[in-house]
């Protein structure tokens, strides 16, 4: 696993920090715990910082669309066959494995050589020691926000994309260069924020700002579009890509996370 320079540790620490005292500044709380995500999910998305400021002090409220809910029962089904297949791989190289959930497990995990941790990553850890993370994308849809947040993790990042057949392996040591741009870009915009000094930025974003004071407000646009779907077209050639390619793209990351899990 690549190590953090001394330099970016300090960052990654600062950004969790302001993170958290902004979550704790307005409020932003989840089960007595601060939206560290959200509002580090916030700060990599959002251009304007009065926009940001807007969403921090209104809660961050979800918008109107609703989505069907295929979408996230096939992300669930892909990352459940895919981990299903990982375990098999592991066990049959002979690893002794455990799954457990995100939030907690009253398993022993000392006792076994893999433990595999379902969440948003995946987490696939060696001996208690975290050796790569998964993600998998079941739709055409990627949010590189997302991803950026996880690279300030210094372990491997395995990137799946269902749909298209891509697997992919994201490695620190091959990213410092933009991991460190981030790093300080995102922690300035929150120094600001904390400060109560945020830049404002007019652009396309102002159409859906729900800040009615800034004088680039144009006016909120109603989030009212229906539910969000796909044609019948668009949904038999998803799904045929999906059952075709899950297998394949299943194997390919079975190799890699054996690939990591067997590394020093």
């Amino acid at each position: 696993m690549t190590e953090m320079s001394e330099e970016q540790q300090g960052r990654s620490a600062q950004l969790l920090e302001r993170a958290r005292e902004l979550a704790l500044k307005y409020g932003l709380a989840s089960r007595g715990k601060p939206r560290l995500t959200s509002v580090l999910k916030l700060l990599g998305s959002e251009v304007c910082e009065r926009k940001i400021e807007h969403e921090l002090k209104t809660g961050m409220k979800e918008e109107g669309r609703r989505f069907d809910s295929i979408y996230r029962e096939r992300s669930s089904f892909a990352t459940s066959l895919i981990i299903d297949h990982i375990k098999r791989r592991l066990t049959e190289e002979g690893f002794s494995v455990v799954i457990r959930t995100e939030e907690r497990s009253e398993l022993n995990i000392g006792v076994f050589d893999v433990t595999i941790r379902v969440g948003d990553p995946c987490l696939i850890c060696r001996n208690g020691k975290e050796k790569v993370r998964l993600e998998v994308k079941a739709s055409m849809g990627m949010q590189l926000e997302q991803i950026q947040r996880y690279l300030f993790d210094p372990s491997p990042l395995i990137l799946v994309r269902v749909i298209p057949g891509h697997v992919m392996l994201l490695e620190r040591k091959e990213l410092e260069g933009f991991v460190d741009f981030v790093l300080k870009a995102v922690l300035s915009k929150a120094d600001r924020l904390k400060d109560e000094k945020p830049f404002v930025v007019p652009g396309p974003h102002c159409l859906d700002c729900g800040d009615a004071s800034c004088p680039f407000n144009y006016g909120r646009r109603t989030m009212n579009e229906g539910l969000i779907t796909m044609s019948d077209t668009e949904f038999n050639e998803d799904m045929r890509l999906f059952f075709a390619n899950l297998p394949l793209v299943a194997e390919r990351t079975a190799e890699l996370v054996l690939q990591e899990i067997k590394g020093e």
